[in-house]
């Protein structure tokens, strides 16, 4: 993860990177690191863009193809704020499924997931993508407000 992304994760993560395949758009190169606890994982992703017009729809496409793994949910979108995120970038996704609905990929078998969106432009040739997400049931009932007031973004990173 870059070194301005601060998050509070419950258990020791995992790191890896990995290709998002999005229809219409170049694949994308996704650094994440997450880790189970309880019922429940928990990650933060990230996507280094090149302009702040690449980001958006890097953005844009990533929410469809995480809309299009959940066709039987109910999806709200909001707006948040996450600290030191550029103005406008967040939203939060909050999906929910009835219990026993069957899940077009093995990733979203859980019922529900919390999933927050947002960006951080350096300059205008470095914009980070990030997506920030709980999957499943946490067996604290805080545990997810807690993560996700733990997520934010320190004093600007300089390129690299």
């Amino acid at each position: 993860m870059t070194d301005n992304l601060l998050a509070l994760l419950p258990c020791k993560p995992d790191r890896a990177t990995r290709n998002l395949e999005v229809p219409g758009i170049e694949r994308i190169s996704i650094t994440m690191t997450g880790c189970p606890a309880g019922d429940a994982t928990f990650a933060i992703a990230q996507a280094e863009a090149g302009s702040a017009a690449q980001a958006a729809m890097w953005l844009a496409a990533w929410k469809a193809s995480t809309r299009a793994q959940w066709p039987d949910a109910q999806l709200t979108e909001t707006v948040v704020t996450v600290a030191g995120a550029d103005e406008a970038s967040a939203s939060r996704f909050t999906i929910t499924r009835a219990a026993g609905k069957a899940a077009r990929k093995a990733a979203v078998q859980s019922g529900s997931a919390e999933i927050v969106w947002f960006t951080n432009a350096v300059d205008a040739t470095h914009v980070t993508v990030y997506q920030a997400m709980v999957l499943g049931k946490p067996s604290a009932a805080d545990a997810t407000s807690t993560f996700f007031e733990g997520v934010r973004l320190s004093a600007r990173r300089s390129p690299a």
